[in-house]
């Protein structure tokens, strides 16, 4: 299986998503979920589930990975930008 994203370039998120981006929420968190695509699925699979954690965020987190997204029941193999605001056929959890 592959997953890919066009919003990752060199293991890092391009500006738009991450804390340099203009979408923020009332805590001040960037909420601009990046696009990914999942390929080469185990044939038959019938969803997904998505943890997105930042291994390279011990310094922000005092030494725990940072969690930028929990989906589960993910259906389709493909999300758009900014699907995590927009998107209702799928179920998300909470992130750090």
């Amino acid at each position: 299986m592959n997953i890919s994203s066009s919003a990752i370039e060199n293991g890092y998120f391009l500006d738009s998503y991450g804390g340099h981006g203009t979408k923020f929420n009332e805590n001040g968190m960037p909420t601009y979920s990046i696009p990914f695509k999942i390929e080469n699925a185990p044939e038959n699979t019938k969803s997904y589930a998505v943890i997105l954690y930042d291994i390279d965020a011990f310094a922000a987190t005092k030494g725990f990975p940072w969690i930028h997204w929990v989906i589960s029941d993910l259906t389709r193999a493909e999300l758009s930008a900014n699907e995590s605001q927009t998107a209702l056929d799928f179920t998300q959890g909470i992130n750090s």
